[in-house]
């Protein structure tokens, strides 16, 4: 997902890339910044990661499943991009944040027709059939 944050007019984040177990981030800085002693540039640079990642993170959709029936019991939450199996199936919650939904899977590894598409919260404390959710991004 393309995301553009401006910090103070100083530092703009144009984009961020998931690779493996590493995040990479592109910034634009002022030409002004050229001539900023590099402890400063990393400073701000962290900062902007820092508050990038938290923004992030606060906009996700999550899914949250819990393992007994009325959603009691050890839960287990998703709000990460990516297909994940599904351990519980005692009831769900999903927090829906505009532009994630979740698609529900009842073969492994995400694959096949989905069964069930979350593009709204919406919760139900039974029992529900999928084994795997895909957390679009």
């Amino acid at each position: 997902m393309p995301i553009t944050i401006n910090f103070w007019g100083l530092v703009k984040v144009v984009g961020v890339l998931l690779k493996e177990d590493r995040i990479y981030f592109a910034v634009t800085l002022p030409a002004a910044m050229a001539f900023c002693k590099p402890s400063i540039l990393a400073k701000i640079l962290m900062v902007v990661v820092l508050v990038a990642l938290a923004s992030d993170v606060a906009n996700a959709s999550t899914l949250t499943v819990w393992r007994g029936p009325g959603c009691t019991g050890p839960s287990q939450r998703y709000s990460r991009c990516g297909c994940y199996r599904i351990p519980y199936q005692g009831g769900y919650s999903f927090q829906y944040t505009q532009g994630q939904p979740a698609w529900m899977y009842m073969s492994p590894n995400c694959r096949g027709n989905p069964v069930r598409r979350f593009g709204a919260s919406a919760r139900s404390c039974s029992r529900f059939p999928w084994t795997y959710v895909s957390m679009r991004c």
